[in-house]
């Protein structure tokens, strides 16, 4: 019998970094996403959070970016998910700045309980 190799898993940190954009005082959502993917050919992945939260943003973002560099997942808009047993949707956004590409922003559902921009 032939036993399978493992594949060597790829370190995230190596490879994806992380962003935390500090709202100015009339918003209070972090707008927290990635940069590297697009790299390897997937969307960067955004979530908005509330500023206590960014430890909660930080799994969240690298749970994703370890499933697309080890696992080959792929993510596209108005996919649905489930992070740690709570239903989540996917959709496309602009970046922050002219000219950047758009990301896919993780939310929960039902969307009435997550901020509409």
């Amino acid at each position: 019998m032939q036993q399978r190799t493992a594949m060597p898993q790829i370190d995230v940190a190596e490879v994806v970094a992380f962003h935390f954009v500090i709202p100015d005082k009339t918003d209070e959502m972090f707008n927290a996403h990635t940069h590297g993917l697009e790299n390897l050919g997937h969307k960067e992945f955004q979530v908005l959070v509330p500023g206590f939260c960014r430890s909660a943003a930080w799994a969240i973002l690298s749970n994703h970016a370890e499933r697309v560099l080890n696992r080959g997942e792929m993510f596209r808009p108005g996919d649905t998910g489930e992070i740690d047993g709570v239903l989540c949707g996917y959709i496309e956004v602009p970046g922050d700045c002219p000219g950047d590409a758009t990301r896919i922003r993780i939310v929960h559902l039902p969307g009435r309980y997550y901020p509409s921009r």
